[in-house]
């Protein structure tokens, strides 16, 4: 019987194959395969590092983006769930849904998490463009690969 792969593994996959050709554009920022995974891997590593584990869920709050990507991606590779939190809806809206998935963490950028009145606790709060240069002190290699 044939093993299913995950998205996250096909997407490793697909970086061997292509890894500087561009994997995600977005108004006029593009991004290559390489790149975009080594981000998601170090993305992983700080979620593991807040304890998020299979099957956990983390809310994503921020429009369609690189950094979107990259955030869903990291979440899969902690072979993890997520809810899309679009910042246009109310944040009535927004708590509907938070009440309903009760993320574990929450993903947002600092342009969206000023005047929230989402119910979070900021220890679950990871604001991604502020946390970049301790990202860094992640490893960019997949999580399955880390002795």
């Amino acid at each position: 019987m044939e093993k299913l792969l995950s998205v996250s593994k096909l997407f490793e996959q697909q970086t061997l194959k292509s890894s500087d050709k561009v994997a995600v554009e977005c108004g006029n920022e593009t991004i290559t395969y390489k790149h975009l995974n080594n981000a998601a891997n170090k993305i992983a590593g700080f979620l593991k590092e807040k304890d998020i584990e299979k099957d956990d869920i983390v809310a994503v709050h921020m429009e369609r983006s690189i950094p979107m990507v990259q955030s869903i991606l990291g979440i899969w590779k902690r072979r993890a769930a997520f809810v899309l939190l679009d910042p246009i809806h109310s944040d009535k809206r927004k708590k509907e849904i938070l009440e309903i998935v009760n993320p574990k963490h929450f993903i947002t950028l600092s342009k969206h998490k000023n005047g929230n009145k989402l119910p979070i606790s900021s220890d679950n709060v990871t604001v991604l463009d502020e946390i970049s240069p301790r990202l860094n002190a992640f490893s960019d290699v997949n999580p399955d690969t880390v002795p």
